[in-house]
């Protein structure tokens, strides 16, 4: 039932998605800080915690797409909201940026205004950059099935 009330609300909401080239900073919180990690670093510790989350954990930690890197060697990763099967849906809940810098990267992380638990979602981000995933989501367990 979750699902397809969640499948609605998607459904719903696609249609009315903005572009993430189209979004400005007011349509994000924004945190903005350095690690001493290099680029590829901060990028496989990240992905890796999304891909080990899934998109939806307590909170929508997103499905990203990640752009190739930019001339200045900046990576830009539009984050979306996890659609049926895990996949994308067409709703932008974030962005994440990633600079490089002499000693380490910069991060910019943005997850849209409208969102829920914003606060968490940036927590587990961070945690994801730290290579920290398994405090952000602890491992997945199959529930048992009620017996008739």
């Amino acid at each position: 039932m979750k699902k397809l009330i969640l499948l609605i609300l998607i459904t719903s909401i696609h249609g009315c998605a903005t572009p993430p080239g189209q979004m400005t900073d007011d349509d994000y919180d924004i945190t903005r800080y350095h690690v001493e990690s290099s680029l590829p670093v901060v990028l496989t510790n990240f992905n890796d915690g999304l891909r080990y989350c899934g998109g939806y954990n307590e909170v929508h930690n997103g499905i990203p797409n990640c752009l190739p890197p930019r001339p200045d060697g900046k990576v830009v990763c539009d984050m979306y909201m996890a659609g049926i099967n895990e996949g994308p849906s067409g709703f932008v809940i974030g962005r994440s940026d990633f600079i490089p810098a002499a000693s380490g990267t910069d991060i910019e992380l943005r997850v849209r205004t409208m969102m829920a638990n914003n606060e968490k979602v940036v927590k587990n981000w961070q945690m994801f950059i730290a290579g920290e995933t398994d405090k952000a989501c602890p491992p997945y367990k199959e529930e048992p099935e009620d017996e008739f």
